[in-house]
């Protein structure tokens, strides 16, 4: 239900930015700007996560297939390392790559914040699983048995999924998104910097027309 529930607002926030893009931006009043950032925040999220999970799918399906067609136990155990493991070492590397090439397009809704929601869900799935804790477990072996276990070599399980999941590919989107943040700062500074030492020389020629 969740997932609908994203992907439905996900279409939504397409449907409309594709619609404000027809317009000049002398029909945008401030209101639609912002409609536009809170649009282009769920794009966001929505590419970290299920996004990210989607596209890393497709690209472990043809090893899929061979591991299935020639029965290679190498091919499958590297499909399942890929794909699903409690780390989803796949589904983070193409968040990451995602949030370098969609960060431009998406500055406006501040996509290095795209892990603020994820984070959220893990706050509260966290305290819902810590009420159900048994009394003979320490704390901190519940955590890391239920969302983390990175070294059982075993699937991922449906709250790691659920929870973990959305976190980790969320997170790198958010951090690659700040690297071409920062990327994209630093030309803009530096022409700034030309543009004041030009006019700076330009007042100097003004009040000195002799000045070579």
């Amino acid at each position: 239900m969740k997932t609908v529930i994203v992907a439905l607002l996900s279409s939504c926030a397409v449907t409309f930015l594709w619609y404000v893009y027809q317009l000049s931006n002398e029909q945008m009043s401030e209101l639609s700007r912002k409609a536009i950032a809170v649009a282009k925040y769920i794009v966001a999220v929505f590419v970290s996560t299920f996004g990210s999970g989607a596209i890393a799918a497709l690209l472990a399906v043809p090893l899929f297939i061979y591991a299935r067609l020639t029965h290679n136990e190498a091919a499958t155990n590297l499909f399942a390392a890929l794909v699903d493991r409690p780390y989803f070492p796949l589904q983070i590397a193409v968040a990451f790559v995602a949030g370098l090439i969609l960060t431009k397009w998406l500055k406006d809704g501040n996509p290095a914040l795209a892990w603020v929601l994820p984070v959220a869900q893990f706050s509260v799935v966290l305290a819902m699983a810590s009420s159900r804790q048994s009394v003979l477990d320490s704390y901190r072996g519940f955590v890391w048995n239920t969302f983390f276990n990175w070294g059982c070599n075993c699937s991922a399980s449906l709250l790691q999924w659920e929870a973990m999941f959305p976190l980790y590919t969320s997170i790198a989107f958010s951090v690659a998104a700040w690297i071409r943040g920062l990327q994209s700062a630093e030309p803009i500074s530096s022409r700034v910097g030309t543009v004041k030492k030009q006019l700076s020389r330009n007042r100097i020629i003004a009040s000195n027309p002799e000045h070579p």
